[in-house]
């Protein structure tokens, strides 16, 4: 098993106004370890944003998906503490929404583990 540090899955990605993967695990790997994450609104109003850690075969919908909520004041810069660490498997995802705009953008990196 190859081990893989500092990889970037989401560098700066646009948050949209519609549910959407912001990176997901390759089917290659095995998993993914996020080391660190952060968001950032570069707007001039509060934004709010939901970001969600799926597994593979886990849905919106499913109670055991692990979610963040946060309302981003204009110009913040937020820290993921919340993710850190988190491990998501082969096939799942890390998704995100915003309420309105286009000034949200998230960053994430971390260990990759090959099958």
């Amino acid at each position: 098993m190859a081990i893989k540090s500092a990889v970037n899955i989401a560098n700066g990605v646009q948050v949209s106004t519609t549910i959407g993967a912001i990176a997901t695990i390759d089917s290659t790997k095995s998993r993914f370890q996020i080391g660190q994450a952060s968001i950032i609104n570069s707007g001039s109003v509060i934004r709010v944003v939901q970001i969600y850690v799926l597994q593979a075969g886990d849905a919106i919908a499913n109670n055991f998906k692990t979610s963040v909520d946060l309302n981003l004041a204009a110009g913040e810069t937020y820290l993921l503490y919340e993710l850190i660490g988190m491990s998501i498997d082969a096939g799942g995802s890390i998704q995100a929404v915003v309420d309105a705009g286009t000034d949200v953008a998230i960053f994430i990196n971390g260990t990759e583990f090959d099958k």
